[in-house]
C-alpha cells in the first residue's frame, strides 16, 4: 500500500511555500498526496474561488488530480476585528466578502458539502471539526502543516491543527503520524532572491527584522534554528534555469498572485521542517500538579494566541495561555503523570516558558521506584531540554518537581515522555551538503539569455527595500515627532487616515495618536488580517468611511500606484500625502512639486 502524506496549507499558493518540492518529489516516489487549503481567500467577492481554481491547475502541474485537493472552504480577512480563531466556539464569523458560511467551487465542493451535502457557517467549533475529520479520514503518514508566522490565517491553521493534533493523540493511540510543521514566510516567501547560484544554495534562515522577537530564532520561539530537518528533493525542483523548474511551471498558475516572481525566494536545495514528535507517551497519561493549569504540558499545542490578528510591537508576549505556570505562592510546584497500565520511560523532553526571565533554575524528576533525576541545565528560551537516563520499567506515577525558579511565570508549555532513547523515524532522504564551492551564475551567458527571453525578474528588491527602511528611519529620527506633527497642524491635518499598516505605518499610529493628532482609520490590503486600535479597511470601501483631512500613505516604492487607486476611488488627490515627503519636508522645508506628493 502506497504511503500517504496531507498538507494543510493556508490559502492557495501556500502550499508551493510549504511543500512544492516535496509534493513533487514525493508523487515520484508513488505517496498518495492529498493537499487541503484552510481558506479560499474572501478578502473581496469572488476572489477566492479564482485563487481556488489556480490552486488546482498549479497542483496539476506537480501530478495531483482534482480529487486530490480538498477545500474546506473557511474564510478570511474577518469584518469585525477578531480571526475566528479567536472567536467563542459557535460563534458565526463574517468575512470581509461577507460570507458566513464555507464554500467551495460549483464544480469542486468544498470538504464538508462533498462529506454532509451541507454547507457549514464559520465557526471555530466547525473549523476544528473538519480539520480533525478530514485528518482521520486521509489517515497520513505523513502530515505537513503551516506553523506560526506573521500572517494571521497561518497562525490561525497552525494553532487550530495542534489543537486537533492533541485531541487525536488523547483518544487513538493507535494513530501517530509524522508531523512535520514549516513556515511560510521566513526563509521562503519572504526571503532573499538567491535563485541563480551553483550548486543552489539551501533554505536560509530569513530576516532578522521580521521575525515575531529578534531575540528567538524563529517565529516560533520553540524551535532552533540548528533543529531543522533538511530534506533532499527532485532535481527538477533546482533546476540550472529556473524556467525549466517545476515549481516554476506550477507558480504561474498562480496567476492573480503573480506567483512566478517569488520562486526565487523559496525554491532551494533542499526543504526545512520541524519535527513535532505524536510518539510521546505523556498522552497516554492523566496530568495533575500542585497548582496551574496542568493540561497545558501534554496537549500538543506548544504556544497558543489569544489575538492572532498582526499588531504593533509584537514580540513572545503576544503568546498566552499555552504554559503550566504554578502558583506564585506555591512551595512545592509539582506536576504529577499517572498511568494506567506500566509503561517504561528512559528520556522526557522539558519545554520551558520561553518568556524571558521566567526561568526554572533546578528541577527534578520523581519515579514511583524511588529512582530520582535532578535537571539543572535547562533551556530558558523555551527550546527543547532533553534529559536521557537508565530506563526505568513498571511505572505508574511520575513527578515534576520545581526545585528553584526566578521570575512570577515560570513553568512548562510542554512534557514529553519517551520510551525509548531514539527518534521518531523520518522516512524520507535528507539533504546532503555539495562538496564543491558555491558560485553565483546570475551573470552567466545562458542566465542572461534566459532572463531576457523568459522575461524573469531577478528580484532584489528586498535588500534595497531594507536599505530604504533604514535611511527613512534615520531621517525620521533626525526630524522628531515635533516637527512632524506641527507641519501638519500648521496645514490643519488633525483628523487623518493612514495607508499602510506595515513597520512605519504602526510607528506613524502611535506617534500621532500621543500628540493628539486623531488616526480615524487605516487602510492596507492584509485588512481583516490585522489589528491596530482603530478600523483597519481595504481601499475599496473608501467612499464608505468617514471623511478625513488627509491620507497619509507609509509605503516606501509604490506611492505613485496608491495614489492612483485611491483618487480612482474618490479620493481628493491634494490630501494624499507621502510620509517621506512630510518627512523631508518637516526636516529641511523641501518644497516638493506635484511629481511628489504635497
Amino acid at each position: 500500500m502506497n504511503k500517504k502524506m496531507l498538507v494543510l496549507a493556508p490559502h492557495p499558493d501556500d502550499e508551493l511555500l510549504l511543500a512544492g518540492a516535496l509534493i513533487y518529489t514525493l508523487k515520484k516516489k508513488k505517496y498518495d498526496i492529498t493537499v487541503a487549503y484552510f481558506t479560499g481567500d474572501d478578502s473581496s467577492a469572488g476572489r477566492g474561488a479564482v485563487r481556488m481554481r489556480e490552486a488546482v491547475e498549479a497542483l496539476d502541474v506537480l501530478g495531483i488530480r482534482r480529487d486530490n485537493v480538498v477545500f474546506l472552504g473557511y474564510g478570511n480577512n474577518w469584518k469585525n476585528g477578531t480571526h475566528l480563531y479567536n472567536m467563542p466556539e459557535d460563534h458565526v464569523a463574517v468575512s470581509y466578502a461577507g460570507r458566513t458560511e464555507t464554500y467551495g467551487l460549483e464544480d469542486h465542493p468544498e470538504y464538508c458539502m462533498l462529506k454532509s451535502g451541507t454547507h457549514r457557517p464559520y465557526t471555530r467549533q466547525n473549523a476544528k471539526e473538519d480539520i480533525r475529520s478530514l485528518i482521520m479520514d486521509i489517515g497520513a503518514d505523513l502530515i505537513i502543516c503551516v506553523d506560526f508566522d506573521s500572517h494571521a490565517d497561518h497562525r490561525a491553521l497552525s494553532l487550530l491543527f495542534e489543537e486537533v493534533m492533541g485531541e487525536i493523540l488523547h483518544s487513538d493511540e493507535t494513530y501517530r503520524p509524522i508531523v512535520l510543521k514549516k513556515f511560510a514566510y521566513a526563509g521562503m516567501n519572504s526571503a532573499k532572491w538567491d535563485y541563480y547560484y551553483s550548486p543552489m544554495l539551501e533554505t536560509q534562515p530569513g530576516y532578522v527584522s521580521e521575525r515575531l522577537d529578534p531575540r528567538y530564532e524563529c517565529d516560533n520561539p520553540v524551535f532552533r534554528w540548528e533543529d531543522r530537518i533538511q530534506l533532499k528533493t527532485d532535481k527538477r525542483t533546482r533546476t540550472r534555469h529556473i524556467s525549466s523548474n517545476i515549481l516554476y511551471k506550477a507558480a504561474c498558475r498562480h496567476k492573480s498572485q503573480k506567483f512566478d516572481r517569488r520562486v526565487g525566494t523559496f525554491a532551494n536545495a533542499d526543504m526545512v521542517y520541524w519535527q513535532r514528535r505524536t510518539d510521546s507517551i505523556s498522552y497516554r497519561a492523566r496530568v495533575t500538579a500542585t497548582s496551574g493549569r496542568a493540561d497545558y504540558v501534554n496537549d500538543f499545542k506548544m504556544i497558543d494566541c489569544p489575538n492572532v490578528m498582526s499588531s504593533a510591537d509584537e514580540s513572545v508576549e503576544i503568546l498566552r495561555d499555552c504554559v503550566w505556570i504554578p502558583d506564585e505562592n506555591d512551595g512545592s510546584p509539582t506536576l504529577f503523570m499517572d498511568f494506567e497500565s506500566p509503561v517504561r520511560i528512559s528520556k522526557v523532553h522539558i519545554y520551558e516558558n520561553f518568556l524571558p526571565r521566567e526561568n526554572i533554575v533546578k528541577a527534578r524528576l520523581v519515579f514511583d521506584s524511588g529512582k530520582e533525576v535532578v535537571i539543572d541545565a535547562i533551556d530558558h528560551k523555551g527550546r527543547k531540554t532533553e534529559v536521557v537516563f537508565e530506563t526505568q520499567y513498571n511505572v505508574r506515577h511520575l513527578e515534576f518537581q520545581i526545585l528553584e525558579r526566578e521570575g512570577t511565570r515560570c513553568g512548562l508549555t510542554e512534557l514529553e515522555v519517551y520510551e525509548d532513547d531514539n527518534e521518531q523515524e523520518i522516512p524520507l532522504e535528507r539533504y546532503q551538503k555539495p562538496e564543491n564551492p558555491v558560485r553565483n551564475i546570475e551573470y552567466d551567458l545562458d542566465i542572461i539569455l534566459e532572463k531576457k527571453f523568459h522575461g524573469i525578474a531577478v528580484n532584489h528588491s528586498k535588500e534595497g527595500y531594507y536599505y530604504d527602511m533604514y535611511q527613512m528611519l534615520r531621517m525620521w529620527d533626525n526630524t522628531g515627532n515635533d516637527r512632524i506633527v506641527n507641519w501638519l497642524r500648521q496645514r490643519r491635518y488633525t483628523d487623518v487616515a493612514i495607508y499602510g499598516m506595515g513597520d512605519f505605518g504602526r510607528k506613524l499610529h502611535r506617534d500621532l495618536e500621543s500628540a493628539g493628532v486623531r488616526v480615524v482609520y487605516t487602510m492596507d490590503q492584509y485588512a481583516g488580517s490585522m489589528a491596530a486600535g482603530v478600523p483597519v479597511v481595504r481601499s475599496d470601501i473608501f467612499e464608505e468611511m468617514p471623511a478625513v483631512d488627509a491620507v497619509i500613505v507609509t509605503v516606501i516604492h509604490s506611492f505613485a500606484a496608491v495614489k492612483r487607486d485611491l483618487v480612482s476611488r474618490g479620493c481628493d488627490a491634494g490630501r494624499i500625502l507621502s510620509l517621506q515627503d512630510i518627512i523631508n519636508e518637516a526636516g529641511y522645508g523641501i518644497l516638493f512639486q506635484e511629481g511628489g506628493a504635497l
